[in-house]
This record gives C-alpha cells, sequence and structure tokens, in this order.
C-alpha cells in the first residue's frame, strides 16, 4: 500500500474528487465553477468554524436533540410504572390507577416526542445535505427556532425577509432580522406556526437531491401549507370537553374552512469544513411561494 493512501483521513467529508471516485481513482475534471456569492458564503461559513466560540453559541443554541420536556415526559412513564408496581398486588388501590392513566398518558406522549426528536440530526455533524436540510424544515413546526437558526450560514443570518405568499393560505405580515432566533421564529410564526387568529402548519413532504458540486449542494423540497380560523379549534376542543357528539360541527368547519398550498422550491446547501450542511438563503422559500 501507497503513503498516500495512509494519508487520507476517513472522518473528512468527501471532496468532488472523492465523491466523483470513491475508490481513490485519478480525480475527474469539469466541475462547474462555483457563483460568486456561494464562494463569500462559503468563505464566511469556513471562518465562522474556525471560531470555537461561535460554534460553541450554535451549539448552545441548537439546544441538544432531546428537549427538557421529552425527558420529562420518560420521567413520568417510570413514575407511572412505579406505581402500578406498587398498586399490582391490589387493583382496588387508588396508585393502581393512578399509574395506569399517568403511564398510557405520558406513554403516549413520549412515544410522540421522542419520535420527533428523533427525526431530527445532530446540528454540527456530519450528514448528507437532504438529511441536514429535511431536519431543518422539520424543526420549525416543532418550534424548535433554535435549532432552525444554527442550520443557517453567517450571509443568511445577516438577511431580512418577509412571509411568502402562499395562495389562499392566511399568512401573517412585516419584515424580520434573522440576526438571532427571534427574529427567526417571528418570521416562521406568519406561515408555519399558529398565529392570533390563524391555525397554520407547514409539513415536509418530499426530499429530493439535485446533485453536489464540492461544497455546495442543491436539493428538491415539496412543502404543505395549510390555515384555517382558529375559532374552529376552539370549537372543537369545547366539544371535545362538553359534549363530544358536536366535535363533528368543528370537523365540518375545519374541512370547509381551511385553505391549502404546495409549494416546490429548490434550496441551496454549504458545507462546512466539519462536513455539517448550512442553509445558504434564508428566505425558505426563495420567492417560490408566489401564488
Amino acid at each position: 500500500m501507497s503513503d498516500q493512501t495512509h494519508d487520507i483521513n476517513p472522518y473528512a467529508p468527501p471532496s468532488p474528487a472523492t465523491e466523483a471516485n470513491p475508490h481513490g481513482d485519478r480525480p475527474r475534471s469539469g466541475t462547474k465553477p462555483v457563483r460568486r456569492d456561494l464562494r463569500e458564503a462559503l468563505a464566511r461559513l469556513h471562518q465562522h468554524l474556525s471560531e470555537p466560540d461561535a460554534v460553541e453559541h450554535d451549539r448552545v443554541t441548537a439546544g441538544r436533540r432531546f428537549r427538557v420536556f421529552t425527558v420529562v415526559c420518560c420521567a413520568f412513564v417510570v413514575v407511572a410504572l412505579a406505581l402500578l408496581a406498587v398498586g399490582a398486588s391490589d387493583t382496588r388501590q387508588p396508585t393502581f390507577w393512578i399509574g395506569l392513566v399517568l403511564g398510557a398518558v405520558a406513554g403516549l406522549l413520549a412515544a410522540l416526542l421522542v419520535s420527533m426528536d428523533l427525526s431530527l440530526i445532530e446540528r454540527g455533524k456530519p450528514s448528507s445535505p437532504e438529511a441536514a436540510l429535511k431536519s431543518f424544515l422539520k424543526s420549525i413546526p416543532m418550534n424548535r427556532a433554535g435549532y432552525a437558526w444554527a442550520a443557517l450560514c453567517p450571509t443568511a443570518r445577516e438577511q431580512r425577509v418577509s412571509p411568502p405568499s402562499l395562495g389562499p393560505v392566511v399568512t401573517g405580515a412585516g419584515e424580520f432580522s434573522l440576526d438571532d432566533p427571534a427574529g427567526w421564529k417571528a418570521y416562521t410564526a406568519t406561515f408555519a406556526r399558529p398565529g392570533q387568529s390563524q391555525m397554520r402548519t407547514m409539513a415536509v413532504k418530499r426530499v429530493t437531491p439535485r446533485g453536489i458540486d464540492g461544497d455546495v449542494a442543491e436539493v428538491d423540497v415539496v412543502l404543505a401549507f395549510q390555515s384555517w380560523p382558529q375559532w374552529v379549534s376552539i370549537v372543537m376542543g369545547v366539544s371535545f370537553a362538553i359534549f363530544r357528539l358536536l366535535i363533528l360541527i368543528g370537523v365540518v368547519f375545519y374541512f370547509v374552512l381551511r385553505k391549502r398550498h404546495e409549494v416546490t422550491v429548490t434550496k441551496t446547501m454549504l458545507r462546512g469544513q466539519n462536513g455539517a450542511w448550512y442553509v445558504f438563503d434564508g428566505d425558505l422559500l426563495e420567492g417560490a411561494g408566489g401564488a
């Protein structure tokens, strides 16, 4: 084996040469030149990742993969199991029924939260561009603003953006600076989170890689948006609590009054020297959300 083979770092992010020639053959020529704005963004990203304080700030802002509420719900499951074990000898004891109810509710909620948290990759770690983008998009309706903000390139964090136009789907208004997670949260709340008078959702339907050229990747994504009046949800909640048959009225209102819109957009992703992928443009739909 040659000395050149020993110099290869198996944990380094793949280069255009290794992607084109995974077996170490001679690299192919003909890589496309990188646009000037992408070159500048990559340079800023590499500078950002070379600063330990900036990397640590991103790590803290992104938060742990498993949220505190997820851990608390899992702890409630353990408590419920303990109560069940104590009351197992006599099902007439209140501890048994308390443990049963608590365990059922906490167990379902914990399973849902764990599955949601596991669907997100750990920020700052190597991954595929489509996995990084999918996690970024899924974190938005999950209200994990810090996680999504930490996935933005430094240049994207300097942008000012406005809510997209989503056809019949009712969105908020305003202009937002993305220089901190609060600004990002306020921006995404105008189209992907419930508002004062409108309920809104955003779902990731499909993520398809288009191609990778060095440290630049393009990924196609299909997003589905919905909105409906908040009072419909209130009617459904009150009906469920008072007289459950009336919830059918709320369901009818929901299907009649909800608005839907689907958007296909191509997002550009940039890879840092840590192997993690970052979102180039903070404008989520990059002008593709028109009616």
